[in-house]
């Protein structure tokens, strides 16, 4: 018995994905075809190599495939198509990938700073000290500015 052939066609397309740098991106579709489907993936109209530990596909029996990029960075955004051929026909569909940035998340090797409460006025934003004599008033004697009584507080500070 002759077994019939079905051209390939998406029951599910694949969606447009945004993925924080670091977490890993899951593009899925489901394909429907008799023979099954040889299935292929490129990125940017380059094709993709599977022979990283970072990218891998996958695919069942039910027709589900999916492309997995691990520790995702910049250069994996872009535009990736999956195409499913067989011998009756072939089809294509097209998905965005974008890759946003942690605000809040430290630099890899930076050092988080330790922070304690402080009563003062005054920020200091390269965690040293200043010298206020020689940031307000380079040109005087500090035993002058002790010694005027005409110095006030600003409540701007």
């Amino acid at each position: 018995a002759q077994q019939r052939r079905k051209a390939p066609g998406f029951i599910q397309k694949p969606q447009h994905v945004t993925v924080y740098e670091g977490d890993t991106a899951r593009l899925e579709c489901q394909v429907s075809a008799v023979p099954e489907p040889q299935i292929f993936w490129k990125k940017d109209n380059e094709m993709i190599e599977f022979n990283t530990d970072r990218i891998s596909m996958f695919q069942d029996y039910t027709g589900k495939i999916g492309l997995l990029i691990h520790d995702v960075n910049k250069k994996d955004a872009g535009w990736y198509t999956v195409s499913a051929l067989n011998d009756a026909g072939a089809e294509t569909c097209h998905a965005r990938l974008d890759v946003a940035t942690y605000i809040n998340r430290p630099a890899p090797g930076s050092k988080q700073l330790k922070m304690r409460p402080s009563l003062s006025k005054y920020v200091t934003l390269n965690c040293q000290g200043i010298d206020v004599q020689d940031a307000f008033l380079p040109d005087t004697d500090v035993y002058q500015v002790a010694s005027y009584g005409g110095l006030t507080e600003s409540e701007e500070l």
